[in-house]
């Protein structure tokens, strides 16, 4: 099934320039665009405690996310779609034979973060749109399986979860780091 969802995305791939342009844009930048939107957020200096709170919990869930991703690799190598044979790729051939996608998880982690600390819903909203986007673009460029995009979500919501336990709205640790930075 993994397999049939994943060849039935990739085959839109390549028949549209246009398509395939936004989605290569999406697969490449969507991440960085993200994490730079969630800077400027925090750089413009808006001083809802929401957003401030958002803003580190959504930098947060991107760190642990990487460092979850980076553990599952290691216990879990899998051969990706394109390397199977499955998938034709939009990209160019990476080196690394990652399980999970960093851009997803990345993605789904501030997205979950920003929701899960009530920020502004209409960043939230934004961010979590670009995040359903970065993930159908991973899949449709041919670069992972439509299961690893579901792990990344895993991810990303497990590592928004830890950081909202650990730093709870209006608790101890919360209040350290709104108010110092």
């Amino acid at each position: 099934m993994d397999e049939g969802i994943t060849q039935w995305i990739n085959a839109w791939s390549g028949h549209s320039d246009v398509l395939d342009a936004a989605m290569l844009a999406a697969c490449s930048f969507g991440a960085p665009i993200m994490v730079a939107l969630v800077v400027a957020l925090w750089w413009l200096g808006n001083p809802e405690r929401d957003v401030r709170r958002g803003c580190i919990a959504g930098i947060s869930s991107l760190l642990l996310g990487f460092a979850l991703s980076h553990l599952w690799w290691l216990a879990n190598g899998r051969v990706r779609p394109f390397d199977a044979g499955l998938t034709h790729l939009l990209v160019p051939m990476t080196p690394y034979r990652l399980y999970l996608s960093r851009h997803a998880v990345a993605a789904t982690g501030i997205a979950f973060a920003f929701l899960l600390n009530r920020a502004v819903p209409v960043w939230t909203l934004i961010l979590a749109c670009m995040a359903a986007l970065i993930c159908f673009a991973r899949i449709y460029s041919g670069l992972h399986y439509a299961s690893d995009i579901f792990a990344d979500l895993g991810v990303g919501l497990a590592s928004a979860l830890v950081v909202w336990t650990v730093c709870r709205p209006q608790g101890r640790i919360d209040d350290w780091l709104v108010n110092r930075f």
